[in-house]
């Protein structure tokens, strides 16, 4: 997959219609609005305003404005989609007539390409408006995906803002972290931005990793709180190497159940973290196992079974030791009698 994104409309799939009941109400939307959309998208906002928050000239523009920063624009029904494009038509139609008659009042000359001959400038043609519309609105466009936002940074959205929105420092601010979640950019629109496969890919793969450094901050965590008994168990036990390190080591710990009886959980020995399915629509995961919890479940069995031992050893013990103590009570009491009997002779 290539590390540049790029628009939605130009991937394998193109732009498809959402289901909106995949898709929840952002919470971060312009005055409210209910705006749906993708949850992996959801979480790409919530993260960018954080950092937004963290840099101390914007959280004072964003507690002056509360709605800097927030999406005015998400997810679109097929008909509001077909109201937006017949707005650009007007708006399309209206520029267009506007340099025809500048062109008029100027003498401009134009070829004709099937004659060759220099002639005078036309009236825009339906064709003409139309392929200037969707410059601007889509018939079918990115944001029935759900994945495409229109963010509010301080200017209405309107093509004459545009120059504006270039200059604002609000625009300078957040254009790196979109690119840093590998949003993708519409030129011609600095509001418009789409989170297409990378940006989809990038964001779950950020969430996986943190998912698997809390499960190996809880494992650790329980061994730093564990008994006397399960320290001196599991002594020699590596607590502090790489995550490459610890799926390897739980892999001998794979081969020590076997050893034991046990049938342990099946071991990955060469992992990576795009190999880690995470799901972020709430909907059922792929069959693949995930891999985060593998290592600490071994763990656990490993120090299940060496309790097991320990105790089935130590009722050994007190087993023999009853049956040495019964044997010699036994010899002794053979001992008197036959004296016993002996005397009596």
């Amino acid at each position: 997959m290539s590390e540049t994104p790029i628009r939605i409309k130009d991937e394998g799939n193109g732009t498809w219609y959402e289901d909106p009941k995949n898709l929840i109400e952002t919470k971060y939307s312009q005055y409210g609005n209910n705006l749906l959309i993708q949850p992996y998208v959801e979480e790409v906002v919530k993260r960018i305003r954080q950092e937004l928050l963290e840099d101390e000239e914007m959280a004072k523009v964003m507690k002056k404005n509360p709605q800097m920063f927030t999406v005015n624009a998400a997810w679109r029904t097929k008909p509001n989609q077909a109201e937006k494009f017949k707005e650009a038509l007007v708006e399309a139609k209206k520029d267009l007539d506007a340099e025809y008659e500048e062109a008029k009042k100027k003498g401009v000359k134009i070829k004709n390409p099937k004659t060759g001959k220099e002639e005078d400038v036309q009236p825009p043609t339906k064709e003409a408006i139309k392929k200037r519309a969707k410059q601007f609105v889509a018939e079918i466009s990115s944001h029935h995906t759900g994945a495409t936002l229109d963010w509010y940074l301080g200017f209405p959205i309107k093509r004459q803002y545009i120059p504006s929105y270039l200059k604002s420092k609000a625009y300078k601010k957040i254009k790196p972290l979109l690119q840093k979640y590998k949003m993708a950019p519409y030129a011609l629109e600095p509001w418009h931005w789409e989170c297409s496969s990378l940006c989809k890919k990038n964001i779950e793969d950020i969430l996986a990793k943190e998912k698997l450094q809390d499960v190996m901050s809880e494992t650790e965590t329980n061994d730093d709180d564990a008994s006397d008994f399960e320290k001196e168990s599991m002594r020699g036990y590596p607590h502090d190497y790489g995550y490459q390190t610890r799926v390897n080591h739980f892999s001998s710990l794979g081969d020590s159940l076997v050893a034991l009886g046990e049938n342990p959980l099946p071991i990955q020995e060469e992992v990576s973290i795009d190999d880690i399915e995470f799901d972020m629509t709430g909907q059922k995961s792929s069959e693949t196992e995930d891999i985060c919890t593998i290592g600490a479940m071994q763990q656990i069995l490993l120090e299940q079974k060496i309790k097991e031992e320990n105790l089935a050893l130590s009722r050994r013990n007190k087993m023999l030791v009853g049956i040495g103590i019964a044997a010699i009570s036994a010899t002794i009491l053979g001992v008197w009698l036959y004296n016993k009997k002996k005397n009596q002779s």
